[in-house]
């Protein structure tokens, strides 16, 4: 079935996937699950090179002209360009993708300890 999301959800459907899969799961649904993660990775690799090219744009420089990284490993977005980043950003976060997913019967998660948030970030997913 053919499912419009917004980049931002299929980000958290990535994560929710990730930590469903950790539990033990009927063959079926793992195989379903497995589908629908390919399928969500593969549609957030455009969104991953825009948001490079984001930072690469925004982010402050060393004196070779990279990234600079701090030392959590993170980058700093250059003060005067925060706001027109943080915009993009979520300009980014809300551009949609359409993406043909299997779906899971919520009926075969009942033996499975599943968190609330995990089942509201694949409810696009699951059927009753």
């Amino acid at each position: 079935m053919e499912i419009t999301l917004k980049n931002y959800e299929v980000i958290s459907a990535i994560h929710a996937i990730e930590e469903l899969m950790n539990e033990k799961l009927p063959s079926k649904i793992s195989w379903n699950l497995n589908k629908n993660y390919r399928k969500l990775t593969d549609a957030i690799k455009d969104f991953s090179d825009c948001e490079k090219k984001l930072i690469e744009q925004y982010a402050l420089k060393d004196e070779n002209g990279e990234v600079k990284i701090d030392e959590s490993n993170q980058f700093k977005i250059a003060p005067k360009y925060v706001h027109e980043f943080t915009k993009e950003k979520q300009d980014l976060l809300n551009c949609e993708d359409t993406i043909d997913v299997h779906k899971i019967k919520l009926s075969d998660l009942d033996k499975v300890d599943v968190k609330a948030t995990t089942l509201f970030n694949l409810e696009f997913m699951i059927e009753e």
